[in-house]
């Protein structure tokens, strides 16, 4: 014992020396210290100009009033605080705070303001004349809709000092007013004597949702715990009452409808996550959550839990490992009553079908292999089964199982050409939406090429197919099984970018999107029989996305650039039956052809000691391009300027 402490007192103090030998007193320490930087700041005031004629889609997302504007930016970095403040503001209706303060890594905080209003149509409900069945009652002609969206965002982390604990609060407002449209069948509603009815709705909707967390790093784990609280309060129109004649059994009078209720829910979260180094990474996510509809008593629990092991055993190989599990308990009254506005004692009670609750198990596995250099495969299995309660009450499938099959390649072939394929096959026994397929084959492949170093392009092209073997319908509660039916979905992407000199660069894009579905239609009927079949109904959507932009840069104090995008949607439905064609055809309600036209233009000029000129002409043009008497919205124009002054200080 005492050769091993005198071996020990040898050892460091040979070490002492050494280490006085290295550091000489003549030496200075040397600490770093960080630098000294400036604030930033810049300011900018404006005004802007707005010109609109016909419909507001023209401008859907702008605020139609002229108005002065204002935007600032501040940036502190007086060690140890960072400070950041940034204004962005159009109107009253349209603006963009974004606020935050930190002090080492003990204090993190952030608050996020955003306003936008959003033009919505007063859709015009097509009157084809007097029917002894249908009747059309516009209240709100000549109304104007809008709606204003509002969030505040506020974030603060708190960490202890010397240890590797956080606690953070996160709340969120959301908060929604305005005017809409609020469209609904008055007269008897189902019974009889339909009235297809459009009148104004007030909106004064309210979110919050709070969560407040810790987390800490426990040696190889992570571990995350949050609770967090939500409601929503509909203000405004938050009931609508009107006049239902007698039917079914109710008394005439003046009852409630399109109701928006209340919600208050819950949610608590337990993360845990092992380290990203080594072989093996694996997580684990538990929550419970709980909603409650307080208007009408419903209440619905969910429990989620996920799992991820990700084990590379090898440089080249990868395996990916998933597992999800979901409970879904919803439960709701037996009966809601409505009561009559005038009269008390007209009541009338509807029985509510008990909702659907569910488990859903999802397994999945993945491989990444690398070939060799320049190519790596990837292969994904999956397999998810979903088991229903009181699913004989909505003619849907207790269980439903959906097994998918993937295999990816990406590769290199040339310098300068990345190929990215993938192909999916998916296989659902017993569907329960008749939207979904039975079958589902995918493709999709991604090109990119870079040639010339001023010269890049990209190409994205996506095909899918789906069929159905059996459509299920139910009419009268009588369910109905008719044949197959189809549907092709198509996506091609297209960029090509050129910077044709020092200051001049060229982009432009193309886009197409198509949906085809065929498949047999069925429509209720007051006679025998109670259905008629429509055989190989086809519906047919398409979207074309031209856009261009170039940017000039004549010299250091000029920069222009000016840009144009052209849209086009359609949509076709071709209903063969003769009771969907006579008097007149159902696709005259549902074809869609609209062109959406975008130009821009933007200019800034920098003088001197930091003052800036800016410039920026957007013009929007909406055509509803289909020819007849009635259309669901208007044509409409719209030119906006914005003009500002900017001084920067840095």
């Amino acid at each position: 014992m005492r050769a091993f402490l005198l071996s020990c007192f040898i050892i460091c103090a040979i070490s002492g020396t050494v280490l006085a030998a290295e550091i000489s007193p003549e030496e200075e320490l040397v600490i770093y210290k960080f630098p000294e930087i400036k604030p930033k700041i810049f300011l900018t005031g404006g005004y802007r100009l707005i010109e609109i004629e016909g419909s507001e889609r023209a401008a859907e997302f702008e605020y139609l009033r002229d108005s002065v504007i204002f935007a600032g930016e501040f940036r502190a970095l007086p060690f140890p605080h960072r400070i950041h403040l940034e204004l962005d503001f159009l109107n009253e209706k349209d603006y963009f705070w974004d606020a935050s303060y930190a002090y080492k890594d003990l204090i993190l905080s952030r608050w996020i303001s955003r306003s936008i209003f959003h033009n919505l149509d007063n859709i015009n409900l097509i009157d084809l004349g007097e029917d002894e069945r249908f009747k059309v009652d516009r209240k709100d002609i000549s109304k104007e809709y809008g709606i204003e969206s509002d969030i505040d965002a506020v974030f603060m982390r708190f960490k202890a000092p010397d240890f590797p604990v956080h606690i953070y609060v996160d709340g969120r407002l959301y908060t929604k007013s305005g005017q809409r449209q609020q469209r609904f069948l008055g007269g008897s509603g189902f019974f009889n004597d339909l009235t297809r009815v459009a009148e104004k709705r007030e909106v004064d909707h309210e979110t919050r949702d709070i969560k407040v967390g810790v987390n800490t790093h426990m040696g190889p784990v992570e571990i995350d715990l949050s609770h967090s609280e939500k409601r929503f309060d509909a203000g405004g129109d938050r009931i609508l009452h009107d006049f239902y004649a007698a039917g079914g059994g109710r008394a005439a009078g003046v009852y409630p409808h399109n109701a928006i209720p209340d919600f208050e829910g819950s949610e608590s979260t337990l993360k845990l996550h092992t380290s990203y180094t080594g072989k093996i990474v694996a997580s684990l996510t538990l929550s419970r959550q709980s909603k409650e509809n307080e208007s009408s008593g419903a209440e619905a629990d969910y429990f989620l839990g996920s799992t991820d092991l990700t084990w590379m055993p090898m440089p080249k190989l990868t395996f990916f490992f998933k597992y999800r599990h979901r409970e879904t308990d919803v439960e709701n009254p037996d009966t809601v009553t409505i009561t009559d506005l005038i009269n008390q004692a007209n009541s009338f009670t509807y029985n509510v079908r008990q909702s659907i609750s569910s488990k859903k198990d999802s397994l999945s596995g993945n491989l990444r292999y690398r070939l060799f250099k320049g190519i790596t495969l990837n292969a994904e299995i999956s397999h998810i089964n979903t088991d229903r309660e009181n699913a004989d009450e909505w003619n849907l499938p207790e269980t439903t199982v959906r097994d998918v099959v993937a295999l990816a390649i990406n590769a290199r072939v040339l310098k300068n050409v990345n190929i990215k394929s993938k192909y999916t096959h998916e296989e659902i026994d017993e569907p329960a939406y008749n939207v979904e397929s039975d079958t589902r084959d995918k493709g999709t492949l991604s090109v990119s090429w870079k040639p010339l170093p001023f010269l890049f392009a990209n190409m994205i092209a996506e095909l899918s197919q789906g069929r159905r073997d059996d459509i299920q319908y139910t009419i009268n509660d009588q369910q109905a099984i008719i044949d197959s039916g189809k549907r092709t979905e198509g996506k091609l992407l297209g960029m090509i970018g050129i910077n044709i000199s020092e200051n001049i660069a060229l982009d432009t894009s193309y886009a197409y999107v198509t949906n085809r579905t065929k498949q047999p239609l069925i429509y209720g009927s007051n006679s025998e029989p109670q259905f008629i079949t429509d055989d190989d109904v086809l519906n047919k959507e398409k979207i074309q996305t031209v856009s261009t932009n170039v940017n000039y840069r004549p010299a250091t104090r000029l920069d222009l650039s000016a840009g144009g995008t052209y849209t086009e949607s359609t949509s076709d439905f071709f209903p063969g039956a003769q009771a969907a064609t006579e008097p007149v055809s159902i696709s005259e309600f549902s074809e869609l052809k609209i062109r959406q036209t975008d130009l821009r233009f933007s200019g800034r000029y920098s003088f001197a000691d930091g003052w800036d000129f800016s410039l920026k002409y957007l013009y929007s043009k909406f055509d509803d391009a289909i020819d007849r008497l009635f259309k669901p919205a208007d044509d409409g124009e719209a030119h906006i300027i914005l003009l500002g002054l900017t001084k920067r200080w840095q």
